[in-house]
């Protein structure tokens, strides 16, 4: 159980790494939580948050998803009758507890079912609720809000289910390529092995991940368990500015001889 979890946990912080990168091309500020109310929180700005999206990160290797997987609950346990929380429950109670609350995902590694799936549907990758079938989408609901209490309707917009995201069994390969790619479109004249900022970064999403002291204030919050655009870009300029032993000792060499 030990090393699903490590395996589960590595796959949390890949994505997260993933999802960062896209944040980057499109020039946009964030701020990515580690493992805080969530496997992942994303908002919008590192100084004036407009919106806060949230990720349920799920592997399963293979075996094709059921939305009913999602929302099976335990037995009725609490004091008002309503079931323990879901997978889908657990992740649509961030729109009660936050007034800022946006976008609600599912991520996963494998795919839904086809058969529960609307012919037709565009892209494969992303689907909201809609893209299943109506008793799909009905019983989903009726499951949820027998977890939840006055879920509001135009949640139910706002939930996507990110299919085939990352290899469980590459996910480091394919990061390092996706690296590479982001490199060669924005920095292409710097000279930054993709594998090394690979595994800096991760190094820091995984320190951010395993902070388990108490959070009592907002900047142990955003130094303990985030990564913010400035970081990325400290990251960078770090690599850029980088100057190894053999290089400064050339350095060095260089203006004594003459």
């Amino acid at each position: 159980s030990g090393s699903r979890a490590e395996n589960r946990f590595g796959y949390q912080i890949n994505w997260a790494l993933k999802r960062l990168l896209e944040l980057e091309d499109l020039g946009r500020d964030y701020m990515i939580i580690m493992d805080y109310h969530e496997d992942v929180i994303v908002l919008d700005s590192s100084s004036k948050v407009e919106n806060i999206d949230f990720y349920q990160i799920k592997s399963k290797r293979m075996d094709y998803w059921l939305l009913s997987q999602l929302t099976e609950g335990g037995e009725p346990a609490n004091e008002d009758g309503t079931n323990k929380l879901s997978i889908l429950g657990k992740l649509l109670k961030n729109s009660k507890k936050f007034s800022k609350a946006r976008y609600f995902f599912f991520v996963t590694d494998t795919f839904f079912s086809p058969n529960i799936i609307l012919p037709g549907t565009k892209d494969s990758s992303r689907l909201s609720l809609s893209s299943f079938n109506d008793g799909n989408q009905k019983t989903t609901k009726e499951a949820v809000r027998k977890q939840l209490k006055d879920v509001p309707d135009d949640v139910w917009d706002r939930v996507y289910f990110l299919q085939k995201q990352l290899s469980v069994e590459n996910y480091r390969n394919e990061l390092v390529g996706a690296i590479t790619r982001f490199f060669e479109k924005k920095l292409p004249d710097v000279d930054i092995k993709a594998s090394t900022f690979y595994d800096a970064v991760i190094g820091e999403l995984d320190e951010k991940q395993r902070y388990e002291d108490s959070i009592t204030e907002t900047d142990v919050l955003t130094t303990k368990k985030s990564f913010k655009h400035e970081d990325f870009k400290r990251y960078l300029d770090g690599l850029i500015n980088f100057e190894s032993y053999d290089q400064k000792c050339n350095r060095i060499f260089n203006e004594i001889i003459p």
